[in-house]
C-alpha cells in the first residue's frame, strides 16, 4: 500500500467516526474531528489529488451534516464550513489554486510565471462569486471571496509546512519555515502586481466574447449603445482598463522619450460641468468645492444620483479597510 493509500484509508476511517459522532449528537467531538479530517485532506498531494480531495471533502461534508443542520433543541454555534463552500464550484477552485501554488513551490517555478497563473486563477475564483447585484466579484470585495482566497494561501502553508524530512531538527524546521514565509510573501506580492493586468484583460474580453459579456449581464443592462462593454464595466467596478504592468511600460516609454507622465484630471471648470463629470466617473473623482456640493444639494435629481453612488461604495470601502487592517 502506497503512502497516499494509507492517508486515504486514515481519512475514510475518520469520516466513519464522524458519522458515528453525528448520529450520537456529540457535536463538540464531531467539530474537532471534522477540523482534523480537513487537515488530513489538505495534506494530500500528487497526481489526481484535486479530484480526490473534492471527493473526500464531499464525504466528510455528508458525514458532518449534523454540524450544519442541528436537530431541534440542539444548540450549536452554526455551520462550521466557510461561507464560500456553499457556492457551487468555489471549493474546488480553492483546492485547485492551492495545488497550483504548492506544485509551483515544489518545482521551484519562476515566481513571476507562477504568480501570473495564480492571478488568473484567483480572478476566475472571484468571478465565480457574485456581488449583491449578481455580477462577478472581480474586485474581491465580498467576505466570501476574501475568505476563499485566504483559504488558498492557508492550504498552501499547511501543505508545504508538513513536507520537511522526518529527521528534521528544530533548528532546520525553523529555518525552513522562515524561508517559506519569505518565499510565499514574495509570491503574494507578485500575484498582487499581476492582478490589475489580469483583471483588465478579463474585462476587455467582454467587448468581443459574448460568453464573457453574459457574466456581466446585470452591470451591462444600462450600458449606452456607443460605450464599449469594457469601459462601462471599468466604471461599474471603479477599476482601470490598463493594468499595473501596462502602466509601468507606458511610464518607462514616456521616461525614455522625456515626456511627462499623464495624469487624469477633470478639466471642466464650472460647478455644473464638474458635477456632471463626477457622476460619469463614479467614485473616482470627488466633489471638488463647496460650490459643487451646494449645486448637488439644490438639485433633487443630482442629489439622488450622488447619494446612490456613495451608498453603492460603502460596502466596497469597508471591505478595502478590512483588507488594509488584515495581518
Amino acid at each position: 500500500m502506497s503512502k497516499r493509500d494509507e492517508q486515504v484509508t486514515e481519512i475514510r476511517n475518520a469520516i466513519e467516526r464522524m458519522q458515528s459522532l453525528a448520529e450520537a449528537e456529540n457535536l463538540e467531538a464531531l467539530e474537532e474531528l471534522s477540523a482534523e479530517t480537513e487537515k488530513l485532506i489538505s495534506a494530500l498531494k500528487g497526481v489526481g489529488s484535486v479530484a480526490l480531495k473534492t471527493e473526500l471533502r464531499e464525504e466528510a461534508r455528508k458525514a458532518s451534516k449534523a454540524l450544519r443542520e442541528p436537530k431541534p433543541k440542539v444548540h450549536t454555534p452554526g455551520p462550521v464550513e466557510p461561507a464560500y463552500m456553499t457556492i457551487p464550484g468555489v471549493s474546488e477552485m480553492v483546492t485547485l489554486g492551492a495545488d497550483m501554488a504548492t506544485s509551483g513551490f515544489r518545482a521551484q517555478r519562476k515566481v513571476s510565471e507562477l504568480a501570473k497563473d495564480l492571478a488568473v486563477h484567483l480572478l476566475e475564483l472571484s468571478a465565480a462569486i457574485k456581488d449583491e447585484s449578481g455580477n462577478p466579484d472581480i474586485t474581491a470585495s465580498r467576505y466570501e471571496t476574501m475568505e476563499a482566497i485566504r483559504a488558498v494561501w492557508t492550504e498552501v502553508a499547511t501543505t508545504i509546512g508538513q513536507e520537511g524530512p522526518e529527521d528534521e531538527t528544530d533548528e532546520e524546521r525553523d529555518a525552513r519555515a522562515a524561508d517559506f514565509k519569505r518565499d510565499i510573501k514574495a509570491l503574494q506580492r507578485s500575484v498582487k502586481y499581476h492582478r490589475s493586468s489580469v483583471r483588465a484583460d478579463f474585462l476587455r474580453a467582454a467587448d468581443t466574447n459574448p460568453e464573457r459579456a453574459e457574466l456581466f449581464a446585470s452591470a451591462l443592462k444600462d450600458k449606452p449603445e456607443d460605450t464599449p462593454a469594457s469601459e462601462h464595466l471599468a466604471a461599474y467596478y471603479s477599476v482601470e482598463l490598463a493594468g499595473e504592468r501596462e502602466r509601468e511600460i507606458e511610464r518607462q516609454k514616456r521616461a525614455r522619450l522625456g515626456q511627462p507622465e499623464e495624469r487624469p484630471a477633470i478639466e471642466a471648470k464650472t460647478p455644473e460641468e464638474r458635477v456632471t463629470l463626477t457622476i460619469k466617473a463614479l467614485p473616482k473623482a470627488i466633489l471638488a468645492t463647496p460650490a459643487d456640493m451646494e449645486l448637488v444639494k439644490a438639485d433633487p435629481e443630482r442629489r439622488e444620483q450622488v447619494a446612490a453612488l456613495i451608498d453603492a461604495q460603502v460596502d466596497r470601502l469597508r471591505a478595502l479597510r478590512i483588507q488594509l487592517d488584515a495581518e
